[in-house]
């Protein structure tokens, strides 16, 4: 059976995977403990040390410790990590990835190979788009008119 005989049944679950993926920092959480676990703190610090050190290209600002805090739940809600109080003096938090976790960021990986496949096609493609649409807009555009 094809994706055509049975159009909407793989649509709803990569739905819902791709948007578990497109959180903000959710690729960044999940990337940053794929070799080992990580005590919370750390893993805010190393994540905005990699973005630092990649010259924020995949974020504009800091992950922040609001939004990191959402982050970790979101993603343990959904599976991907687990969160471990270990009963310390210090009361450490640690997480790390689940299997699905792993096998989430494997398949963040392909989508990467098929982005950097893909890369200089889109922003050409994307490029020539927004030209031809900005020459419409100057063509039906009339003199002394104001557009919003």
């Amino acid at each position: 059976m094809t994706t055509t005989d049975q159009p909407a049944s793989y649509r709803q679950p990569a739905h819902k995977v791709v948007g578990i993926l497109s959180g903000e920092w959710a690729i960044a959480v999940l990337s940053s403990l794929a070799t080992r676990p990580h005590r919370s703190m750390e893993l805010l610090d190393t994540i905005n040390q990699n973005e630092e050190r990649l010259g924020w290209t995949s974020h504009e600002r800091p992950l922040t410790r609001k939004v990191f805090h959402d982050t970790l739940k979101t993603l343990e809600r959904d599976g991907l990590i687990t969160k471990t109080d270990r009963h310390t003096r210090f009361g450490a938090v640690w997480y790390q990835l689940t299997p699905m976790g792993h096998e989430f960021l494997r398949a963040t990986a392909q989508l990467a190979k098929l982005g950097q496949r893909y890369n200089d096609q889109i922003d050409q493609a994307r490029a020539r788009f927004d030209h031809q649409a900005n020459q419409r807009n100057e063509r039906t555009e009339k003199p002394g008119r104001r557009t919003r």
